[in-house]
This record gives C-alpha cells, structure tokens and sequence, in this order.
C-alpha cells in the first residue's frame, strides 16, 4: 500500500539544501560562537553518513529480477522512525514494506543497516527511491536513487573464473562459470574456443551445465591444448550476449594434500594430526572451523619428507572441532580436513520419556548413558529418595553398558512421583528426571491433539482411558453450541483404538469446516475438550501471523495464572512485597537494572499491578533456591516453580522476539506445553 505524504519536505525538493546545512555546520566558529550549556542537545545523528546505494551500479534491471537498495547510517541515537519513499510522477509515495513485494526487507536500527527489497521487478517498479529517517528534533533524507526495469533486450553476460585466476595446471580440472541477465530468457548457449563450437557432451566437459541464470563450463584433465580464448554466447530473440576470457594452461601442479583421520581423542591426553604434502609448497596454514589458528598451546613442524604435524597438548572440549590444512604453490592452492573429537570429563545421559501408567500394569524407565571415564556409580530416586532396585517392587531393573533400566511393577496410585536417575564417574556427576503419571480409577478421560491445523492435514485425537471395563465410547464435535457424534465416514473420519485403553480419532483433509472442539466420553466420563483452528487465513495474512496472535491472547491467561499462584504464597501480599523490596534495596551495582524497575513501581497494593516479568521477579526472590531458574524447562518438570518460568520462558519467546510469523509445527508444542501447565494454576 503506497499513501501520499506531504510535499513541503525539505528534502523532496532536492538534495542541496541538506550539504548546504552540512556546509554551514563545518564552518562554525566555536570561538566566536561558544556553546551554551542550557542549550537542547542536538540530534546525534551524522546526517554526511546517511546515503543509499543499489545492488547494482547502473541501477537497470530487467523484468523479473530482484532489486535491493541498501542505506547506512553513521552515528544515530535518537532515530524514531525510518522511511521508504518513492517519487512518481502523482508525487512520493511511502512504501509499504509489509506486503509481499518487499519480503526481505530489513529495517535493524541496531546495526544501522536497512534495506529494501523489491522482488520480481516490474514497470511499475520504475521510479526514483530515497530514505527518510526521522529523529527527535528534525527529518533526514538520503541521496535519491532512480531505478529503471528494461522490458526487453539482449542477454548480458559476465564471465570469470571460479577463483579468479585464468590459469590452469595440467592434468587438473578447471571452471568457468557465468552469470546471464536479460528479459525475456535466453533460448539458445553455447561455448567456444578460439572460435570454434565446443560439444559440452564430451567426457572431456562433464558436468558442465546451465540452469536459471547461471551456467558453467568444466574442462577435465587440462592439457596444453586447452589453451585459449574461451567464449559463451547466449541468445533470445532481441539478439546475442557474448563475454570472452583468456586460459592459459600452465606445466605444474598445485600441492596436493592428505590430512590423516584421527580417533578421539581423551581429555587432557595429547594428539598429532598428520598432512602429507607432494608437488611443492611456499606456504602452509592450519585453520579450525574455517579461522586461521593462532594459538600458542597449538606447535606446528615439518619435516624432511614433505609431512606436516599440528600438535595439541593437554586437550580440552574445546579443542575439539573440524581442523584443515591449506597449502599454496606458484601454481594454486591445496587442501584436505579432518574432524577432531575430544572425549571424556563429561557425561551424556538420556532418560526416554515415559507415557502415562495405568493401575496395576508394569512401566519402565529406560536411559542411555555415554561418555568417557566410564560411569562407576548408578543411582535411581523416588521424589528425591533413594530406590532400591533389589526390592520386588522394582524386579527387573538393572544397569549394563550404556544402559540403565527401572522397572516398576504392578503400578500403584501412590508410584505416582518424579523419578531420577543419578549417573556419576570420577569427574562430574549428572541427573535427569522424568514424572510418572498414573491415570487414577477417579480420573476423567484425557485427550491430546493439535491446537491449530493447516487444510489438507490428518488431524488425530488420542484418548486415554484409566478403566479397562468402560464402554460405550464415543467422539463428539462441539461447535456452534451444538454437539454432534463424530462416526466414520470414508474418507473423512476414521475410529480405531489401539490396545484396551487408547482410543483414536483420525480427521482426514482438513478444512475449515473442522475448526471446533472435540471431546470423548466413556459411559458417564467426559474427556476434557481440545478446540482445534484449520485455515484461518482470512482473519490473518498467513497461518503464521495467527500463530503469533494466538500466542499474544495466550500470555492474558499466563498473567492470569501466575497472579493466583502469587497469592498462594505463604504470609499476606504485603509482606511479600516489603520483602522483595528489601532485597532489590541491598543487590550490588551490578544487578541494579531490575532491582531498580521492580522498586519504581508505586504503589503495589496487589498482584494486579504487577505484569509477567514484575511477578517472576517477586517469585523468583521469595524462592531464591529454586532449581532451573532462567533456563529452558523438559516437559516432566511440572511443579509451581517450573510453571512459572514456563510461563516467563514463553512470554521471553513472544516478546523478545521480531517475528512476525510462527510455523504451526513449532506452534502446537508450544501451546500445548503452555496450556497444560496452565490449567492448574486458573
């Protein structure tokens, strides 16, 4: 969407007046002129350092390609607002960088870069472009640019080698490629030497290839008459575009090279890598991750036979990594990497989530344990308590290798607990938990599903029964206030269970008409209700800006739910309030920041007066020995503490994020795991 804007800018009328300013501002005399101290600050902004350029010098595309101007700001601190705007002949018109036509456009205040992407150009896109940024106390404009889109004509065709260098040793293999522009496409290339037809079917050219606007010209084995002037045409029905370059073959070969693979390594132990190196070299670097290494602990030789050695004592973790050799000669470079892996000081434990538990069945808890020394002891604990795994209870469960199994044994309403598995060597010690769910003869029916849903999907409904003997099962749909039975139909509802307790609901091709809530029953029981949303696409631009609605509603209920659990707290909500209070007024300097937030707040006469953050703030205080604060919770860590940094971590996820878009596959998990911890605490 493009809205007229006001023609009386300074700027809109030339470029002449904005240097005349910077004129006038190099020439003051600050002598004669002194600066007065009660005067406003001026804007700090370097208005010589705002200017704007295209992707291409000529600023001339044709029909059908992408174009991006680009501005760079100097010093800026005050910016408000920053501006694209294009001159037509109907007057400026400011562009909506929103719609699809200017997907890619980056506006980052922080880098001082911003950038304007137009895709697919066309005539319309013709026009003379700058940049207006405005600041507190006055308007900017960049040079202009004007942009020109060519309906037609020949091909433009660049040519270069790969690396620049228009040499080839003998017997390696070279490459040519080329960049092709030109509207409309070219329907005819070919490739020359010294004039003549080359035929790209030849062994001799195998790979080559042309595709979009982009081709290349492989020459294998290079002899002495591959020397030459080499040549692409390409032509459409305007004409022919040509670019030529001259290969010299050269008699020589670059070095070739052959890093060694290596085992792991243990830590603190010490390791060699080793490069053979033929055909000469004048220069040798060893680099780590594609960065030059230069690194005192790092010892590099060689010797007499053409060998190289990287040396690394005494290795770290850190040390580990993807390691490369470059050699160079007169006649290019070489080079050969090998992966480095440094095992040991650490332990990798895995505890597989564990499905809900019915009454009397057997469950296990099973985990994967890796690293290096060796695990020496193994532990499993119940809420905290030590297990003992040679009790009846717990037949079966064991340790061997790199495996650790519980067992638990005709499931109880009281096995219901977090369980955790303590794995220890003589370095470090490492736990990791899991909660048991036991689905109790008193509880409901539970369902699980997708909240949202793209059209054409499999939408599929689990059903969880505690009670073997239920019957009567069935599926309904709610929407409208109405309630109908979900039977099957071919091709759309499929009913089947799996086992005696788990029941499912496949919906085939979603489409809109199955934005509803579904529930289960069983005799007398209900499930609880999941309201699924398919194609809403005319409420929002894309499926992944609802995403991002729907997750904004959501922290509504958050704040909801935490204000409860803040005045479940243990003594009166002023109380609690004097007591954070006292603890922000005694933090060093360095965590004033929040400290001093939290105590401008006046007045806090209750939980209402606080948002998501303010209340964290509070909890996390009052309960300052809380595991995992700050960090990213597992899905069994379920407790009022975890709740609410969940719910901090996902109103961080919303907030501190410039998406505009979340992708329905990462918004379900998401949801779900927020919805569901939610619930107890509303």
């Amino acid at each position: 969407m493009e809205n007229n804007i006001g023609e009386n800018n300074e700027a809109s009328t030339g470029q002449v007046t904005i240097y005349e300013r910077i004129e006038e501002n190099c020439l003051v005399d600050t002598e004669a002129n002194p600066p007065n101290p009660n005067r406003r600050k001026e804007s700090a902004f370097d208005i010589t350092a705002l200017s704007i350029g295209s992707d291409r010098s000529d600023t001339i595309y044709f029909i059908g390609e992408n174009a991006e101007i680009t501005a760079r700001f100097g010093n800026c601190s005050d910016v408000r607002q920053v501006t694209w705007i294009r001159e037509t002949d109907s007057g400026n018109h400011v562009i909506d960088t929103t719609l699809l036509k200017y997907k890619g456009t980056i506006h980052d205040t922080d880098e001082q870069l911003h950038v304007l992407s137009i895709k697919n150009c066309d005539e319309s896109d013709i026009g003379t472009y700058f940049l207006e940024v405005s600041c507190s106390d006055r308007q900017i404009c960049s040079n202009k640019l004007h942009l020109q889109v060519l309906k037609a004509g020949f091909p433009e065709v660049t040519l270069e080698r790969e690396d620049e260098i228009v040499s080839a040793p003998l017997n390696e293999s070279g490459k040519l490629q080329s960049k092709i522009r030109g509207f409309p496409k070219y329907n005819g290339l070919c490739w020359l030497r010294d004039g003549q037809k080359l035929d790209i079917t030849d062994p001799k050219y195998i790979g080559s290839y042309c595709y979009d606007d982009f081709a290349a010209l492989y020459i294998h084995y290079v002899e002495s008459e591959d020397d030459g002037t080499y040549t692409i045409e390409v032509h459409n029905k305007f004409g022919k575009g040509e670019s030529s370059l001259e290969l010299e073959v050269i008699n020589g070969s670059r070095p070739e090279v052959t890093l060694y693979e290596v085992s792991p390594v243990h830590l603190h132990d010490s390791v060699v890598l080793k490069a053979e190196i033929s055909n000469g070299f004048h220069s040798v670097i060893w680099k780590k991750h594609d960065q030059d290494i230069n690194n005192p602990k790092y010892e590099v030789c060689f010797n007499g036979d053409g060998s190289s050695f990287f040396c690394i004592n005494n290795a770290k973790k850190e040390d580990a990594g993807t390691y490369k050799i470059e050699v160079q000669n007169e006649f290019g470079i070489g080079q050969s990497s090998q992966k480095l892996e440094v095992v040991g000081g650490f332990l990798e434990v895995t505890l597989k989530q564990v499905p809900l538990a019915f009454l009397k069945e057997c469950v296990e808890f099973r985990a994967k344990i890796e690293g290096y020394p060796k695990y020496q002891n193994v532990f499993w604990l119940k809420d905290d308590q030590n297990i003992d795994i040679n009790d009846k209870k717990y037949e079966g469960s064991k340790h061997d290798g790199d495996s650790a199994v519980l067992c638990i044994k005709d499931v109880k309403e009281n096995d219901e607990a977090i369980y955790t598995i303590e794995v220890s060597n003589e370095l470090e010690k490492v736990k990791r938990s899991q909660k048991l769910v036991v689905i109790k003869e008193s509880q409901m029916i539970f369902i699980t599903g997708p909240v949202v849903a793209e059209p054409l999907e499999t939408i599929t409904f689990h059903a969880f029964l505690s009670n073997q003997k239920m019957s009567n099962i069935k599926w309904w749909k709610i929407k409208d206030q109405s309630k109908i039975r979900v039977e099957t139909v071919s091709g759309k509802y499929f009913l089947k269970s799996k086992g005696d307790n788990i029941y499912i609901l496949e919906i085939f091709n979603a489409e809109k008409e199955d934005s509803a809530a579904y529930q289960c029953t069983a005799d007398s029981m209900k499930s609880n209700t999941i309201n699924v949303r398919v194609d809403d696409s005319d409420e929002f631009s894309t499926s992944g800006q609802g995403n991002v609605i729907r997750f904004y509603a959501i922290q509504a209920v958050s704040a909801k739910a935490m204000r409860k659990a803040i005045n479940n707290l243990p003594n009166t909500f002023g109380e609690n309030i004097k007591k954070v209070k006292k603890h922000c007024t005694m933090l060093t300097n360095a965590s004033k920041t929040w400290a001093s937030e939290f105590l401008s707040i006046n007045p806090i006469n209750s939980p209402e007066d606080l948002d998501i953050s303010k209340m964290y703030t509070m909890y996390r205080n009052l309960y300052p020995n809380c595991r995992k604060w700050g960090k990213t919770l597992e899905k069994n860590e379920i407790n009022e503490a975890d709740d609410i940094e969940r719910i901090r971590y996902y109103r961080n996820y919303v907030c501190h994020s410039d998406a505009s878009e979340i992708k329905t596959a990462e918004f379900n998990p998401r949801m779900l795991d927020l919805l569901g911890n939610e619930e107890d605490g509303t």
